[in-house]
């Protein structure tokens, strides 16, 4: 009952992005956004950091309304530090068949094709040359004038090609679906580039499923 009477009190205020908001490093993270006419809930995140010390952006990830009672249910319960251990529970989020958004918010001002370059080196030994480079010049034409300070980068998942878009949910191009799995994997899978923003989003998930 809070939930819902939580998204009405939002929608009063915004079509597509709730007014109210959570912090993740600092940065403002709306507790929900709409998609495909889907509400999506914050699960949280974290930091991504370059050479270990500098901020660059934070992260956080979107799942489908329901997701926590529905696909990802049998881990509705627990903790988030239990849930932080536990790569499968990762896993059946990055294979589950619902809606999913990943939103940076950049920490500082960088240039698009550094941002471009990194996210498509990240992403280099989960696709083939071709997706990759066909995402890296997709990517970089949405934001090739560079990042500022605050910029909010979405890429919205939804089962087909891969929406990418700049402080707005209407996406600007589509990157090939299997950049969805690719990007999830980046910051979820075993190997993740940043640990914050990993066991961030499993206590943030845990927090959703007991509201």
């Amino acid at each position: 009952m809070a939930m819902r009477y939580l998204a009405l009190l939002c929608a009063a205020y915004a079509a597509d992005v709730c007014s109210n908001t959570q912090a993740i490093d600092g940065q403002p993270f709306p507790d929900w956004i709409k998609s495909g006419g889907a509400t999506r809930q914050l699960t949280g995140g974290g930091t991504r950091y370059k050479y270990g010390v500098a901020k660059v952006y934070a992260v956080g990830l979107y799942i489908d309304d329901g997701a926590a009672t529905g696909a990802l249910r049998k881990f509705a319960g627990e903790d988030g530090t239990t849930l932080e251990k536990k790569q499968v529970f990762y896993d059946a989020m990055i294979a589950g068949k619902f809606g999913k958004t990943l939103l940076l918010q950049f920490h500082r001002s960088v240039g698009g094709e550094k941002v471009a370059e990194a996210l498509k080196d990240s992403l280099f030994d989960k696709l083939d040359a071709a997706t990759l480079a066909k995402f890296k010049d997709t990517l970089f034409g949405v934001i090739s004038g560079g990042v500022a300070k605050g910029t909010k980068l979405y890429f919205e998942c939804g089962g087909g090609d891969v929406g990418i878009s700049v402080d707005s949910l209407k996406a600007a191009a589509w990157a090939p679906a299997a950049v969805c799995d690719a990007l999830l994997r980046t910051y979820y899978g075993k190997a993740p580039v940043s640990a914050q923003a990993k066991e961030g989003m499993a206590h943030g998930f845990a927090a959703l499923a007991a509201r």
